[in-house]
C-alpha cells in the first residue's frame, strides 16, 4: 500500500499540490493564494482513476483525503468499535448510578469481550 500512497503523493507534486499523511491514508490540498476549483477538480479527477481509492473531498478547502480501500475499511471497523464503546460506558453509567469507575471497569471487560483493546487503549490515551 505504501506505492499507492507514493503514487498519490506524485500526482499532488505534478499538480504542485500539498499533501500530508494521515491516519490510515493521505490528505492532499491545493495550496493557492486564490481559491482554484479548477485544480482541485483536476486533482479529484485524477485520483478518481485509481482502482481501490476511497476519496472524500471537501469542495471548499479544496482538500481530499484518499484512502486505500483496505485502510478505509480498517478504520471504519475501528470507528465503529469506538462507538459501541462509548456507548457501553453510557449505558453502564447509568445502570450503575453514575459510578464512573464501575462503567469503565465493565466497559474494559466489554472491550477484551470484543477483541477491542487497542479501541478501549484509545479513547483514555
Amino acid at each position: 500500500m505504501k506505492k499507492f500512497y507514493n503514487r498519490i503523493a506524485r500526482m499532488a507534486t505534478a499538480l504542485n499540490c500539498e499533501y500530508k499523511e494521515i491516519p490510515y491514508g493521505i490528505m492532499v490540498y491545493v495550496n493557492d493564494t486564490e481559491p482554484n476549483p479548477d485544480k482541485y477538480s483536476l486533482l479529484r479527477s485524477h485520483v478518481s482513476r485509481l482502482k481501490s481509492a476511497h476519496i472524500e473531498g471537501n469542495y471548499h478547502a479544496e482538500s481530499i483525503r484518499v484512502y486505500h480501500q483496505d485502510d478505509y475499511t480498517v478504520m471504519k471497523e475501528s470507528e465503529n468499535k469506538i462507538t459501541k464503546l462509548v456507548d457501553f460506558f453510557y449505558l453502564e453509567l447509568r445502570r450503575n448510578g453514575g459510578n464512573q469507575k464501575a462503567a469503565q471497569k465493565a466497559q474494559k471487560a466489554y472491550a477484551e469481550s470484543i477483541n477491542a483493546t487497542s479501541e478501549y487503549n484509545k479513547i483514555y490515551a
